[in-house]
This record gives C-alpha cells, sequence and structure tokens, in this order.
C-alpha cells in the first residue's frame, strides 16, 4: 500500500531527513506572502502580462515579484500590485497576547 502524505514536508522528512525537511519549509515560509499575492492573481483569471499592463511594469517584473523572497519586497510594490487585482493593502499592528 502506497503511503501517503499531508504535505510535501512530511513527504520530504520521510524520504529526505529532517534537515532537507526544514529547509524546505524555510523556503516556503519565506515566500508566503508572494504565494498569496499569486494565488490572488490566478483566482482573478489575470495573466502577468494583463496585470503588468494595468499597473505599468513588465511581464518580466511580475514574475520576478512573484516569484521573490518576502522580505525582498516593497510595500509600495505590494500595494500596486494589490491594487492592479482590485484589492486594497491594509495593515494591522496588534500587541502580542
Amino acid at each position: 500500500m502506497d503511503k501517503r502524505y499531508s504535505s510535501v514536508t512530511e513527504m520530504l522528512r520521510d524520504t529526505m531527513g529532517d534537515e532537507y525537511a526544514d529547509n524546505f519549509q524555510k523556503l516556503l515560509d519565506a515566500r508566503a506572502i508572494a504565494k498569496t499575492l499569486t494565488i490572488l492573481r490566478v483566482k482573478n483569471d489575470l495573466p502577468q502580462e494583463e496585470l503588468a499592463e494595468i499597473i505599468g511594469w513588465s511581464q518580466s517584473k511580475i514574475s520576478k515579484f512573484e516569484n521573490s523572497e518576502d522580505a525582498q519586497m516593497k510595500l509600495g510594490d505590494i500595494q500596486e500590485y494589490l491594487e492592479g487585482l482590485g484589492f486594497r493593502l491594509a495593515i494591522s499592528v496588534e500587541e502580542k497576547t
């Protein structure tokens, strides 16, 4: 019987070991915002080329933006990207509990 995994990280942990799986998870975590933005674009059936035209970027810049790590993203670029999709960026600050 084939083993089923609940996540790619779990599969990697089982097949490649803890260190490899931990490094993979860190890469995923470093791109959470980029992944979310890309999903929003795809769910809105908007190709990179069309979004680029709407916000005045090149398709290449859209691709690099969507594939970058979150720490490299500029807040202004995130705002422009979201506005091109019809969203407004809202930031909240909450006290840790």
